[in-house]
């Protein structure tokens, strides 16, 4: 068995095939992939600290003895002592800190939207390298069958003395470029298989099963509605403005701060020999003379002022992208119809009556070869065009944040 053919073989593998529709590998991916878990696991993380946010601070027990004679230490001579203080915090100071805390919460829930989103997106276009890599393989074995038919001809020939041995000797070496294009489809299609995999958290040795078809393709919404839903769809963005609100409480934190907390204690005591009762309470205020949170303050203030400037950076390049991707998309359109209205048809006669006058002796293997590059690069960028089309429709999907197959005509 030749290289070529030992590539192309299916593993024997004791498993059929796991066929996968472009659905069944995004759900598939939503429930293996293995980032997505560890993004969930930091959600999970963020919601606990909602909880630590909302509790109140714990009161504070105290014991004491004192013994008025330490040298000569008498029970009926001792002084004992239980206090508890408990911090009321002022200023709505817990109210801020749990919308904080809800806050950033919600800005790791969009953060694991926004890598959904991206991953969702890699997913796609490793599905469609797939078939754009299928199809290079195909045309690829296409092209060595009917090489394989040029030089059987060819042979023909020589022992009818039609060709000189130079001539069928070129025919054969010619051969090698056919076969090396089929191994590097071969490879070019492995490579593509294994990226999925790996995005789908499959094992290496899964034989896969890709179905599904590169000329399939959503409508197409008009620019502003596209732009539209961008602003409103977008997670990354989302998660921007979830962090200014963070940051908006964080402020207010700090300046509520600058208010003092109150300390409340109430002490219970018993004194001399007769364990006399006392009670008694207490008030703590620090007194904010020297230190009134103002490097915390204007700290937070700049922060938010980045933050602010952070959403405003982005939502300028999501109208980029969105405006980028749609005009990208457009032109492969019209690349693609160019092929379809008549290029693909135009390519395979030229090929074919290349052929029938090389068979019959009419031209050159030279003119053949030089028809089967028009043929061979004509089908390959068709095929580079439809991807390229999906790819638009991908990065669309990315920059608006919503599948266009939902999307309005």
């Amino acid at each position: 068995m030749t290289l070529w053919m030992s590539l192309t073989a299916v593993s024997s593998a004791d498993e059929p095939p796991l066929p996968l529709t472009l659905p069944a590998a995004l759900e598939l991916f939503r429930r293996q992939n293995l980032q997505l878990v560890a993004e969930r696991f930091q959600v999970e993380a963020a919601r606990a600290d909602q909880i630590t946010a909302r509790l109140f601070p714990n009161p504070q027990l105290s014991l004491n003895g004192t013994y008025l004679e330490p040298q000569t230490p008498k029970l009926g001579d001792a002084q004992f002592s239980a206090r508890v203080d408990w911090l009321i915090e002022t200023a709505g100071k817990r109210t801020t800190r749990t919308e904080g805390a809800e806050a950033a919460a919600r800005v790791e829930e969009e953060h694991l939207f926004d890598v959904v989103r991206q991953l969702t997106m890699d997913v796609k276009e490793a599905f469609y390298s797939i078939l754009l890599a299928r199809e290079h393989l195909h045309l690829s074995q296409e092209n060595l069958r009917r090489f394989d038919e040029i030089l059987r001809i060819n042979q023909i020939r020589f022992q009818g003395g039609g060709i000189s041995e130079a001539d069928l000797i070129k025919t054969r070496l010619q051969k090698l470029n056919y076969q090396n294009d089929v191994i590097t489809a071969t490879l070019e299609l492995r490579t593509a298989e294994n990226r999925l995999k790996s995005l789908l958290g499959l094992p290496p040795s899964q034989v896969i099963d890709v179905q599904g078809d590169l000329g399939r393709r959503p409508p197409l919404p008009p620019l502003p509605e596209l732009r539209e839903q961008a602003l409103a769809a977008r997670p990354d963005l989302k998660s921007q403005q979830e962090a200014v609100r963070q940051l908006e409480s964080q402020l207010r934190l700090a300046k509520a701060q600058r208010v003092p907390d109150v300390t409340v204690g109430v002490e219970y005591d018993t004194t001399g020999p007769d364990y006399h009762p006392a009670l008694g309470g207490g008030l703590s205020v620090p007194l904010p003379i020297f230190n009134r949170n103002q490097g915390e303050v204007l700290k937070a203030q700049k922060l938010l002022d980045a933050a602010h400037a952070q959403r405003d950076l982005l939502t300028q390049q999501i109208g980029l992208e969105t405006e980028q991707a749609y005009h990208e998309t457009t032109e492969n359109l019209t690349l693609v119809s160019a092929f379809e209205s008549g290029l693909l048809n135009d390519a395979q006669e030229t090929l074919t009556i290349a052929e029938r006058a090389y068979q019959k002796g009419g031209t050159t293997l030279l003119d053949l070869l030089e028809a089967e590059r028009t043929f061979n690069t004509t089908r390959l960028n068709y095929a580079q065009a439809l991807f390229n089309v999906q790819k638009g429709f991908l990065d669309l999907e990315g920059a608006v944040g919503t599948e266009l197959e939902h999307a309005a005509p």
